[in-house]
């Protein structure tokens, strides 16, 4: 098999162009930090868009992991399967919870973690 050079932007944040306007509404309405005017907006969306009951937002992908990783009460030895490629955060908040983490393999043509690996890695 022939090796490619896969290029995958990293931190690059997609800019729409409203960024400005949106910060200064939110510096106006006073609230631009935690449940402010536009997570209301987000969780409007989501509710009505999706039809969920209930809707939290957090501040950051680190943050969600965190919380799913408390939820599920993952305990000192349980295995967790995360992909190879991927954020430091994906196997921390789960090892912060005592987990044996165990790394998948992605696929060749996308970074998205291989199922049949997985599917083999599960005790």
């Amino acid at each position: 098999m022939e090796n490619k050079e896969i290029t995958i932007p990293f931190y690059k944040p997609f800019i729409s162009g409203s960024e400005i306007d949106a910060i200064n509404e939110a510096f106006k309405k006073n609230h631009f930090a935690g449940d402010g005017y536009f997570t209301q907006q987000c969780t409007n969306f989501f509710v009505k868009e999706y039809g969920f009951e209930n809707c939290l937002l957090t501040s950051s992908c680190t943050s969600a992991l965190e919380l799913i990783a408390l939820l599920l009460d993952i305990q000192e030895g349980d295995e967790v399967i995360v992909p190879a490629y991927t954020f430091v955060t994906s196997a921390n908040a789960f090892a912060a919870q005592g987990a044996f983490i165990i790394f998948s393999d992605v696929n060749l043509d996308h970074p998205q973690a291989n199922l049949q690996d997985i599917e083999r890695k599960i005790t």
